[in-house]
């Protein structure tokens, strides 16, 4: 069974491209592994997802976390920062890093300018608005990096049909915002989108630690190897969570799927491997993941397209 696997690394914290990317880049560079990372480039969202502990769902995943955990690996200064309302940036603090992520041959792309914003804003928000928000994030990547962004991969792999046109007009060899199980063409507004989808399929480990209420890193891994499927399959980690909180599960899970055998590649990588004219055309839909926190857009059923005669 063994082929190519998308390895993906969501920058969603100013103290996980602090802390966690380093860390990440040099558990990648010494398995001389090239992946993907998106790097949110605007304000740094954590206190406004602090706000989300009146969710009891929410409120169970960080104390699985532990709270303790946290304070010690994001450190007193950057949860003070915090509580007194200085948040500051991500991907506009840290273009350092992001240039690290580049030198060392990583895809390097964006994910949102306000993270939090087009969380929550994205399926009401109109095209003026996510254009704005694009807009900054990829002026603030020519900004930090002295070059043109290769992908986009909207926040909380949520989007809209509004956003997905914004996309297409990128020229973008693939999107990535959505989850699913194969490449797809997305149906926005009643037409395909130029951009070709590649999802996320497999859950990521905070999921699975989330919907089998465990901490448990061998039972973790061991799920995330039962979800492994033949053909397409896209791994998704995060700065904060791989990068930081658990590090404990990232290294055994990465070293497992090399043992066995698998090509852990870049999405630029996978993008290439792919022809969109032969892809299906599928639905776009809401709906909740194990694990997840609300709705994220995903994969919905094939759609048959008629050509014009």
């Amino acid at each position: 069974m063994p082929e190519r696997l998308g390895l993906r690394v969501d920058v969603d914290f100013g103290v996980g491209l602090h802390s966690g990317v380093p860390y990440l880049l040099e558990v990648l560079r010494r398995r001389d592994l090239r992946v993907t990372f998106y790097v949110t480039m605007g304000p740094d969202g954590f206190r406004k997802h602090a706000q989300r502990l009146g969710s009891p769902s929410y409120r169970k995943r960080v104390r699985r976390m532990s709270p303790w955990t946290i304070v010690r690996k994001f450190g007193p200064a950057y949860l003070a920062r915090h509580a007194l309302g200085m948040p500051g940036d991500v991907g506009r603090r840290y273009p350092d890093i992001i240039r690290m992520a580049l030198d060392d041959g990583h895809e390097v792309g964006v994910h949102g300018y306000d993270h939090y914003w087009w969380a929550e804003n994205v399926f009401e928000a109109d095209a003026a608005a996510l254009q704005a928000d694009m807009d900054k994030a990829f002026e603030a990547f020519r900004h930090c990096t002295g070059r043109e962004a290769s992908a986009w991969a909207s926040p909380n792999w949520r989007c809209s049909a509004a956003s997905l046109s914004l996309v297409d007009n990128h020229g973008f060899r693939y999107g990535a915002d959505t989850r699913g199980h194969g490449p797809f063409v997305p149906m926005t507004g009643g037409r395909p989108a130029a951009t070709p989808q590649l999802p996320i399929s497999l859950p990521c480990l905070h999921e699975i630690g989330d919907y089998l209420d465990t901490t448990d890193a061998a039972l973790i891994g061991r799920e995330f190897a039962r979800r492994l499927t033949p053909g397409y399959n896209v791994w998704c980690i995060h700065d904060y969570y791989e990068g930081l909180l658990r590090r404990d599960l990232f290294e055994p899970v990465l070293d497992r799927l090399l043992d066995d055998g698998w090509d852990v590649v870049g999405m630029d990588d996978l993008a290439r491997q792919i022809d969109p004219a032969l892809l299906p055309t599928c639905a776009i839909v809401r709906e909740s993941v194990p694990g997840g926190r609300g709705p994220v857009s995903c994969q919905g059923s094939e759609v048959v397209v008629e050509t014009p005669r």
